[in-house]
């Protein structure tokens, strides 16, 4: 089995797919929330965002893709939200919900629609649900949706109808309507949209169920757990995928006369139609059918089928290999279960059942029977820190009763090259029946940047979770138990409810139809800083800066408005709200009286701290006259001559070349102690003279076309008229008196008997 399995190392969903529990593995672990770190989560700067009632219970974890929030009730309404302001954009019902009391049924009142969490295929913008619509009194129909996420609008070829279709692993085995509950969050996979089904209520006959729909419209599969019973609804945990066409998933018990379903045998040959009470890896063949390939169950499924206590009441998680695991136990997985059993098995190969010592287990580590409380809802994980693994219990020690008990840390470890989990805090807070699943925040695996969510349940009869909170915890012990950070009433909420996470916002839904988001205080501007162009004196330029609230609401406890030349108009007046999702928009005008360049600022103070732009602009520069030719005409190179030579080298300048027809003036540098001179050299091709004339470059406030300022040359003293002969001269020029500034030479030949000539210059600085 482990040579056959290509399993997936991967921490997370597809980039493309958006879905329950953060990633295909469920780790239920966020790890692009940095605003959300420790420090933030505080009553002062953390809180409430927003809250909008939509139309019935939503029992499916809320998703954010593509700027839009999904959430979806049991009166089969899917809702697309501004995930900032919570604004309605668009809502649709997908039928009439069916109602609790025709099906005697109180377990999810007073409708059941769209229970379960959906899944969204980012690339195509596409939101793919489950609902139960109702067909008549005491019948319903079960259908698969796929709508556009942008507008809600139903794809051609869906709905595609899910109920009256038999399962094509056992025979006669057909998935009736309104005995059964779609609980299991969706699974996107390869194309395929993959939806678990459970009892509902326990009412027989059922079984597990898992079908499958492509994203087309196709109906690809429809494969059941067992002949009896062996629901798969995981209390809303997703089914699970670790690689290419491969899916796991937890049943649920079997037959409570305890005839031991499955029965003792090796994992790699799992007995089709009889997987109750199991842990399933399923492979898509090549018809697009699902079919068995390994599995695990408890040595004791008897006894567990007797009790009703389901393994499959908890979710299964998948540890990410790259942060857990062994050479020898790459691909880890934990499995809870409602007797309180925490097990931790190797992906690669489940175990069978009664396949270890004794007829025992054979599993990488079991623990906690009759000691941790039972599990009716999903677990997290943190690879940080060393890595952590989070289970909430939610009933007594070994009763499976519905009462309360805590949140567990379990601390990832290796012992003896076998990986481990030791119990390393417990929360001293109880968590009442119904208590959700948690999830996990962090920037990336950064130490200490962590933090859980979990939504808590008091621990109140016969309801356990009116009067909810949604509540934040260090990820990592503190004082060796689990501490708490925040948290917030949320109303009365829905059973085993999983919050999400997105751009520093945690979304949660209550059976009220109550949808809350959280954040911390956030306002952003659009810039940093405005830079105008030059403006003229008199003239005027205007721009446009905004801030935006992407968080909770703010108050603005001081506003700073820029002095001149600068004015604001827009800006809020102190006292003022900021409502999450407003936009300010404040026109800044600069209009300079004098010339020069100025520098200013605005800024808001709130909640969220200072939030400041910086200004500045100028009028423009007077425009300079452009330098006069060379004296004489010519071109100019410019180079650099130091007021002394380095130690055992020459004048620190570029030698240039001007040319002439019959001319080649060349600057060089000097020897070493010689002081400042240059050296003069140029070819005639008849023997003549040669005018060498020095100016100095000034500044000047006598100049045309209106310039302030404009450049001059002045004739200096340095000047000779000499000789030269045909073929190559070279002579020195003192330059020792010269004070510091720029400088042109200009060499001119003097024809005999007279005739046109051309002068060259040589531009120069000396420092």
């Amino acid at each position: 089995m482990a040579a056959a399995l290509a399993v997936s190392c991967a921490g997370s969903a597809s980039a493309e797919e958006v879905t329950g529990a953060a990633d295909n593995l469920r780790t239920g672990w966020y790890p692009d929330e940095p605003s959300l770190a420790p420090a933030s989560v505080t009553e002062s700067a953390f809180g409430q965002a927003f809250k909008t009632l939509l139309q019935g219970a939503i029992m499916g974890q809320p998703l954010v893709a593509n700027g839009t929030l999904l959430a979806v009730t049991e009166d089969n309404w899917a809702y697309g939200l501004d995930p900032v302001t919570g604004a309605i954009r668009w809502k649709r019902n997908f039928g009439t919900p069916v109602n609790s009391t025709e099906l005697g049924c109180p377990d999810i009142s007073p409708h059941v629609g769209i229970t379960s969490t959906p899944v969204i295929d980012t690339a195509s913008n596409v939101a793919y649900f489950v609902s139960n619509t109702s067909v008549k009194s005491g019948e319903s129909a079960w259908k698969m949706h796929a709508v556009h996420l942008a507008s809600g609008e139903e794809l051609s070829g869906f709905p595609v109808e899910l109920s009256g279709r038999s399962a094509e692993n056992i025979a006669g085995l057909t998935l009736v309507g309104n005995k059964q509950l779609q609980r299991p969050a969706l699974l996107l996979m390869e194309g395929v949209v993959y939806a678990g089904f459970g009892s509902h209520c326990d009412f027989t006959p059922y079984a597990g169920f898992i079908a499958g729909v492509s994203t087309g419209g196709a109906f690809k599969t429809m494969w059941a757990s067992s002949k009896t019973e062996g629901s798969i609804w995981q209390s809303g945990g997703g089914l699970i995928s670790d690689g290419p066409k491969q899916i796991l998933v937890t049943t649920a018990n079997g037959t409570p006369s305890g005839e031991g379903d499955p029965a003792k045998g090796p994992g790699d040959a799992p007995p089709e139609g009889s997987l109750a009470e199991s842990v399933v890896r399923l492979q898509v063949n090549i018809e697009g059918h699902l079919k068995a390939t390994d599995f695990f169950s408890p040595f004791n499924n008897k006894e567990l089928d007797k009790e009703d206590f389901d393994l499959g009441s908890a979710a299964p998680i998948a540890l990410p290999s790259q942060y857990f695991g062994t050479p020898a136990d790459p691909n880890l997985l934990v499995q809870a279960g409602k007797k309180g059993e925490v097990y931790l098995l190797n992906r690669n190969e489940l175990g069978g059942m009664g396949q270890g010592p004794e007829g025992k287990d054979k599993v990488i580590e079991e623990k906690g029977l009759g000691e941790y409380g039972g599990v009716w809802d999903g677990s997290a994980l943190w690879p940080g820190d060393g890595g952590y693994v989070y289970i909430p219990g939610v009933s007594k020690p070994g009763t499976g009763q519905e009462n309360f008990n805590y949140l567990r840390y379990f601390k990832y470890g290796v012992k003896g090259e076998v990986p481990n989990l030791s119990s390393a805090a417990t929360s001293t807070e109880q968590f009442g029946f119904g208590s959700g699943a948690p999830i996990i925040t962090s920037n990336g695996t950064s130490n200490g940047s962590a933090v859980l969510w979990i939504t808590h349940c008091p621990y109140v009869e016969p309801n356990h979770c009116e009067g909810a909170e949604l509540e934040a915890y260090y990820a990592v012990p503190v004082g060796g138990g689990a501490q708490r950070l925040w948290k917030a009433p949320i109303g009365w909420a829905s059973k085993f409810s999983r919050p999400e996470a997105s751009a520093g916002h945690i979304y949660v839904g209550n059976k009220e139809g109550q949808l809350f988001s959280f954040s911390g205080h956030v306002l952003t501007s659009s810039a940093s800083s405005l830079e105008f162009a030059p403006v003229s004196v008199g003239g005027q330029r205007v721009a446009e800066v905004t801030f935006t609230n992407s968080g909770t609401p703010l108050e603005v406890s001081a506003v700073r408005a820029p002095s001149a030349p600068f004015e604001a108009t827009g800006l809020p007046s102190k006292g003022s709200v900021i409502a999450p999702g407003q936009v300010i928009t404040v026109q800044v005008k600069f209009s300079p009286a004098a010339a020069g360049k100025f520098a200013g600022s605005l800024g808001l103070t709130t909640p969220a701290g200072e939030t400041n732009v910086a200004l500045s602009g100028s009028t423009p520069e007077p425009p300079v006259e452009p330098p006069p030719p060379p004296p004489g005409g010519g071109s100019q190179t410019l180079a650099t001559l130091a007021s002394s030579p380095p130690a055992g080298g020459t004048l620190p300048f570029t030698e240039s070349l001007l040319n002439l027809a019959n001319l080649k003036l060349h600057l060089l540098a000097s020897k070493p102690g010689h002081g400042r001179r240059a050296k003069v050299s140029y070819t005639l091709t008849a023997a003549g003279k040669v005018q060498l004339v020095l100016y100095r470059r000034v500044i000047s406030h006598h100049c045309t076309h209106g310039a302030h300022t404009c450049a001059r040359y002045i004739r200096t003293k340095v000047t000779d008229k000499v000789l030269g002969h045909a073929g190559s001269n070279v002579l020195t020029l003192d330059l020792g008196r010269l004070s510091a500034g720029e400088y042109r030479l200009t060499a001119t030949p003097i024809a005999s008997p007279p005739a046109p000539t051309v002068a060259r210059s040589l531009a120069f600085a000396v420092r």
